[in-house]
Protein backbone atom coordinates (compact mmCIF):
# COMPACT_ATOMS: atom_id res chain seq x y z
CA UNK A 1 0.00 0.00 0.00
CA UNK A 2 1.49 3.57 -0.93
CA UNK A 3 2.10 5.98 1.67
CA UNK A 4 -0.63 8.09 0.76
CA UNK A 5 -3.74 5.52 0.61
CA UNK A 6 -2.34 4.53 3.81
CA UNK A 7 -2.29 7.95 5.62
CA UNK A 8 -5.91 8.21 4.00
CA UNK A 9 -7.27 5.34 5.63
CA UNK A 10 -5.20 6.29 9.03
CA UNK A 11 -6.97 9.92 9.01
CA UNK A 12 -3.42 11.11 9.23
CA UNK A 13 -3.62 13.78 6.28
CA UNK A 14 -4.13 17.38 7.80
CA UNK A 15 -5.39 20.48 5.33
CA UNK A 16 -5.64 23.96 6.07
CA UNK A 17 -5.27 24.66 9.64
CA UNK A 18 -4.86 21.84 11.01
CA UNK A 19 -3.18 21.51 14.77
CA UNK A 20 -0.13 22.88 13.51
CA UNK A 21 -1.94 26.34 12.58
CA UNK A 22 -1.59 25.89 8.53
CA UNK A 23 1.15 22.89 7.46
CA UNK A 24 -0.77 22.89 4.34
CA UNK A 25 -1.39 19.51 3.80
CA UNK A 26 1.85 18.03 5.15
CA UNK A 27 1.50 14.83 7.09
CA UNK A 28 3.73 13.97 10.21
CA UNK A 29 3.38 10.43 12.14
CA UNK A 30 5.82 8.22 13.20
CA UNK A 31 6.44 5.59 10.42
CA UNK A 32 8.22 4.75 7.44
CA UNK A 33 7.00 7.57 5.62
CA UNK A 34 7.94 10.52 7.78
CA UNK A 35 11.20 11.16 6.74
CA UNK A 36 10.68 11.12 3.17
CA UNK A 37 7.02 13.28 3.33
CA UNK A 38 9.37 15.75 5.44
CA UNK A 39 11.65 16.01 3.19
CA UNK A 40 9.56 16.81 0.09
CA UNK A 41 7.07 19.25 2.03
CA UNK A 42 9.64 21.05 4.08
CA UNK A 43 9.60 24.03 1.84
CA UNK A 44 8.34 26.41 3.86
CA UNK A 45 6.33 25.31 6.99
CA UNK A 46 5.18 27.72 9.96
CA UNK A 47 4.29 26.77 13.07
CA UNK A 48 2.13 28.41 15.55
CA UNK A 49 1.09 28.23 19.35
CA UNK A 50 -1.77 25.83 20.33
CA UNK A 51 -4.76 27.74 21.15
CA UNK A 52 -6.01 25.40 23.76
CA UNK A 53 -5.22 27.15 26.39
CA UNK A 54 -6.26 30.20 25.01
CA UNK A 55 -9.83 28.93 24.36
CA UNK A 56 -9.76 27.82 28.15
CA UNK A 57 -9.21 31.59 29.16
CA UNK A 58 -11.72 32.78 27.04
CA UNK A 59 -13.76 30.64 28.47
CA UNK A 60 -13.41 31.01 31.83
CA UNK A 61 -13.60 34.97 31.42
CA UNK A 62 -16.72 34.63 29.46
CA UNK A 63 -18.34 32.51 32.57
CA UNK A 64 -16.93 34.74 35.18
CA UNK A 65 -18.18 37.72 33.05
CA UNK A 66 -21.69 35.75 32.79
CA UNK A 67 -21.90 35.35 36.40
CA UNK A 68 -21.29 38.94 37.06
CA UNK A 69 -23.97 40.19 35.05
CA UNK A 70 -26.51 37.43 36.58
CA UNK A 71 -25.85 38.56 39.96
CA UNK A 72 -25.97 42.29 39.40
CA UNK A 73 -29.39 41.40 37.44
CA UNK A 74 -30.75 39.06 40.29
CA UNK A 75 -29.22 40.44 43.33
CA UNK A 76 -30.42 43.28 45.07
CA UNK A 77 -27.95 44.79 46.88
CA UNK A 78 -25.66 44.39 43.92
CA UNK A 79 -28.15 45.87 41.45
CA UNK A 80 -27.85 49.07 43.47
CA UNK A 81 -24.37 49.79 42.70
CA UNK A 82 -23.47 51.77 39.44
CA UNK A 83 -22.97 48.98 36.06
CA UNK A 84 -19.81 50.20 35.42
CA UNK A 85 -18.98 47.67 38.12
CA UNK A 86 -19.51 45.08 35.53
CA UNK A 87 -16.22 46.59 33.95
CA UNK A 88 -14.05 45.00 36.57
CA UNK A 89 -14.97 41.40 35.43
CA UNK A 90 -14.76 42.52 31.44
CA UNK A 91 -11.30 44.22 32.59
CA UNK A 92 -10.37 40.30 32.63
CA UNK A 93 -10.69 40.07 28.93
CA UNK A 94 -7.76 41.71 28.38
CA UNK A 95 -5.55 38.56 29.63
CA UNK A 96 -6.57 36.17 27.09
CA UNK A 97 -6.48 38.67 24.72
CA UNK A 98 -2.87 39.21 25.42
CA UNK A 99 -1.84 36.04 24.87
CA UNK A 100 -4.12 35.66 21.70
CA UNK A 101 -1.93 38.13 19.95
CA UNK A 102 1.22 36.77 21.31
CA UNK A 103 0.25 33.53 19.73
CA UNK A 104 -0.81 35.07 16.17
CA UNK A 105 2.85 37.13 16.10
CA UNK A 106 4.81 34.30 17.34
CA UNK A 107 5.86 31.93 14.78
CA UNK A 108 8.47 28.96 14.66
CA UNK A 109 9.14 27.95 10.58
CA UNK A 110 11.27 25.14 8.96
CA UNK A 111 12.82 26.00 5.85
CA UNK A 112 15.12 23.65 3.75
CA UNK A 113 18.45 24.94 5.47
CA UNK A 114 17.21 26.72 8.77
CA UNK A 115 14.96 27.01 11.51
CA UNK A 116 13.51 30.88 12.32
CA UNK A 117 12.10 31.65 15.42
CA UNK A 118 10.06 35.44 15.49
CA UNK A 119 8.13 36.90 18.27
CA UNK A 120 6.68 40.08 19.15
CA UNK A 121 3.56 42.14 18.39
CA UNK A 122 5.54 45.91 18.16
CA UNK A 123 8.62 45.27 18.45
CA UNK A 124 10.10 41.73 16.62
CA UNK A 125 12.32 39.33 17.22
CA UNK A 126 13.82 36.72 15.19
CA UNK A 127 16.53 33.83 15.37
CA UNK A 128 17.50 31.67 12.72
CA UNK A 129 19.43 28.50 13.39
CA UNK A 130 20.97 26.03 10.46
CA UNK A 131 19.47 22.87 10.44
CA UNK A 132 23.29 21.38 10.51
CA UNK A 133 23.89 22.84 14.05
CA UNK A 134 20.71 20.90 15.42
CA UNK A 135 22.12 18.87 17.86
CA UNK A 136 18.97 17.90 20.07
CA UNK A 137 15.33 18.34 20.42
CA UNK A 138 13.91 17.67 23.30
CA UNK A 139 10.16 18.05 24.71
CA UNK A 140 9.20 19.54 27.80
CA UNK A 141 5.49 18.53 28.92
CA UNK A 142 3.29 19.44 32.31
CA UNK A 143 0.42 17.03 33.39
CA UNK A 144 -2.06 19.93 32.18
CA UNK A 145 0.17 20.03 28.97
CA UNK A 146 -0.31 16.50 28.55
CA UNK A 147 -3.72 15.96 28.70
CA UNK A 148 -4.58 19.47 26.36
CA UNK A 149 -1.89 17.55 23.89
CA UNK A 150 0.51 20.37 23.84
CA UNK A 151 4.22 20.98 25.02
CA UNK A 152 7.43 22.91 24.74
CA UNK A 153 10.21 22.05 22.56
CA UNK A 154 13.80 23.04 23.33
CA UNK A 155 16.10 22.57 20.43
CA UNK A 156 19.74 22.84 21.51
CA UNK A 157 22.20 23.80 19.11
CA UNK A 158 26.38 24.03 18.33
CA UNK A 159 27.42 27.56 19.85
CA UNK A 160 26.85 30.18 22.00
CA UNK A 161 23.73 30.58 21.82
CA UNK A 162 22.37 27.09 22.29
CA UNK A 163 19.20 26.82 23.47
CA UNK A 164 15.59 27.67 21.96
CA UNK A 165 12.37 27.07 23.78
CA UNK A 166 9.12 27.79 22.32
CA UNK A 167 6.37 26.97 24.67
CA UNK A 168 2.74 25.43 23.91
CA UNK A 169 2.70 23.99 20.58
CA UNK A 170 0.81 20.90 19.74
CA UNK A 171 1.44 17.63 19.14
CA UNK A 172 5.39 18.71 20.17
CA UNK A 173 6.69 15.62 19.41
CA UNK A 174 5.45 15.62 16.27
CA UNK A 175 7.22 18.75 15.92
CA UNK A 176 10.33 17.62 16.80
CA UNK A 177 10.26 14.73 14.87
CA UNK A 178 9.54 17.36 11.59
CA UNK A 179 12.39 19.69 13.00
CA UNK A 180 15.07 16.25 13.46
CA UNK A 181 13.36 14.50 9.98
CA UNK A 182 14.35 17.90 8.37
CA UNK A 183 17.88 18.13 9.42
CA UNK A 184 20.98 16.65 7.59
CA UNK A 185 21.50 13.44 8.79
CA UNK A 186 25.20 14.09 9.44
CA UNK A 187 24.01 16.62 12.30
CA UNK A 188 20.83 14.58 13.95
CA UNK A 189 20.92 13.20 17.70
CA UNK A 190 18.51 11.24 18.94
CA UNK A 191 15.50 13.32 20.59
CA UNK A 192 15.50 12.51 25.03
CA UNK A 193 12.91 11.81 26.58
Amino acid sequence: MACGEWERRRGLVRGGRGSFGGLAGLTVFRDFCTIARVREAVAETVIRPSMKLIRAAYWAVFLVLFLSVLAYVNNEKIGSYNPAVLLIPAALLLFPIRSHLRQHFTRLTLTDGKLRYETGIVSRSSRSIPLAQVQNVRVDQTLFQRLLRVGDISVETAGETSLLVVKDLDDPEAVADLILGAAPPRSRKEKSE
